[in-house]
């Protein structure tokens, strides 16, 4: 996914918007796999600016962004230690 290919902050703010705005259910768990799927989540580096990104994001104004990214928290951090 080309947003998410971006590794910034305002590309992840988009597709968190886009999920949270899908229509069908089939639509939000492809947006959801595209996240999941992200090599950058492979390496510590990217990972961190993933988790980092989603914690700015669990901040946004926006309410859709917000209640995405924190769902997308809550489900790593018993991932994290």
């Amino acid at each position: 996914m080309a947003l998410l290919a971006r590794r910034d902050s305002i590309g992840l703010r988009r597709v968190l918007l886009a999920r949270s705005h899908a229509a069908e259910t089939w639509t939000a768990d492809e947006i959801q796999a595209a996240l999941d799927s992200d090599p950058d989540w492979t390496v510590d580096e990217g990972a961190d600016r993933l988790i980092g990104q989603l914690h700015e994001l669990a901040a946004d104004t926006d309410a859709d962004v917000r209640d995405e990214a924190q769902r997308i928290l809550a489900r790593l951090r018993p991932q994290q230690r």
